[in-house]
């Protein structure tokens, strides 16, 4: 996975992006950058490695703005290294673009483009991005049609944040699979892989759905089709607003503060259920009886388990399954070949030390399978109320 956040607005953006990264280093990443406007013109800084390391570059030459977006990368397409770590820019280099999900078919799109006499600087699949962005800019239409126009050539997944110095003070978003959450202030408007990068700063957050773009500018959004750009009307498509503001009985109780929770990475969990914890430990007990964890794949049905097994990496699952029960142990294997448990077995019983950290990071991310693969209807949590759909 990687984390993707943006602001514009008031505030000065170099701290938010900064910040908003750091909560989502729980998804992993191997390098991390930003891409700032400052009078008329993109700045970006880009590292290879941690966060800390990008902070260090900040320091010793500031960027300054009020609007911008940031990425950590898990590298998929191209090594991890300063040179194919987000944001991508065009060959004109008044567009960059930061990405989450996988581009099937940025070849043959690389090639053609490569044709037309585009330059590419990475070996990325989201560089495509920018130059069929600014490809159909060339073909004399608006920013706003010109993005969508790129994304319907797109096949396969996508969260995308974009900026650019031609059309200034706004962000421009896409989703299709991966996940992207937009929020509203009154100091701004922000986007991010997850609720946790924004929580410092609102409350007020909306789920884009697939096939939707958005345009963000200080005073809020506007949300679109890409199949045929009409607009979305707010008030049918709003899926959460101000949930942590409201009291439980407005947003749906317990239920609805537990699946809060369970969409927030493990530190900002940890601190919601601190914090109340020391209001009401009576509370705090009724919410983790409801979150979905790691130990609770126990839940998912056979057919559903081996739904599960075809979405994740072999690597990753002996890494999670390092300190899981026996009980969720046997239920894994039974559900792969003998050839395929036998070798996981191998590879868990070989591996070295590691950091629980990690070990909880795996975890999470085959939790946000499940419940991806949930949410689709794809399997069935025994015990999680399916009749009782909550639509947030």
């Amino acid at each position: 996975m990687c984390g993707i956040i943006g602001y514009v607005g008031s505030k000065k953006v170099v701290p938010i992006l900064l910040e908003g990264l750091k909560k989502l280093e729980y998804r992993g990443y191997d390098s991390a950058g930003i891409a700032v406007i400052d009078e008329g013109k993109i700045q970006r800084r880009r590292v290879k490695g941690k966060i800390s390391e990008l902070e260090k570059s900040l320091e010793e030459t500031p960027l300054t703005g009020h609007f911008g977006i940031g990425h950590t990368r898990w590298a998929t397409h191209g090594r991890p290294s300063e040179e194919n770590a987000h944001p991508h820019q065009d060959c004109t280099g008044s567009l960059v673009v930061v990405h989450n999900g996988i581009i099937e078919n940025y070849l043959p799109l690389k090639n053609n483009l490569m044709e037309e006499g585009h330059t590419f600087q990475t070996e990325t699949d989201t560089e495509v991005i920018a130059h069929l962005i600014e490809e159909e800019l060339g073909r004399d239409v608006g920013v706003e049609e010109a993005i969508i126009r790129a994304t319907r050539r797109l096949e396969g997944s996508y969260a995308l944040a974009i900026v650019t110095s031609v059309d200034p003070g706004r962000i421009f978003c896409a989703r299709k699979e991966s996940p992207l959450v937009l929020g509203v202030s009154e100091d701004g408007t922000y986007c991010a892989s997850d609720v946790p990068a924004m929580l410092p700063y609102t409350n007020n957050v909306l789920y884009m759905r697939n096939g939707e773009f958005a345009i963000l500018d200080s005073d809020g959004l506007k949300l679109f089709r890409i199949s045929d750009g009409s607009e979305v009307e707010r008030g049918l498509e709003q899926r959460l607003g101000g949930l942590m503001a409201q009291t439980f009985q407005k947003v749906g109780g317990v239920e609805a503060v537990a699946e809060m929770l369970n969409l927030t990475d493990r530190a900002t969990e940890k601190g919601i259920m601190e914090a109340l914890e020391s209001e009401d430990p009576d509370l705090v007990e009724q919410i983790r009886r409801l979150m979905f964890v790691f130990e609770d794949i126990m839940l998912v049905n056979d057919k559903g388990i081996q739904a599960v097994l075809k979405e994740i990496d072999t690597d990753e699952l002996a890494l999670a399954l390092r300190t899981a029960s026996d009980e969720l142990k046997d239920k894994i294997f039974r559900n792969m070949s003998e050839r395929a448990a036998q070798l996981l077995k191998e590879d868990m019983e070989y591996m070295g030390p590691v950091r629980v950290s990690d070990v909880e990071a795996a975890q999470q991310r085959i939790v946000d399978v499940v419940r991806r693969l949930e949410d689709a209807g794809e399997i069935i949590i025994a015990g999680r109320g399916g009749e009782k759909e909550m639509v947030v």
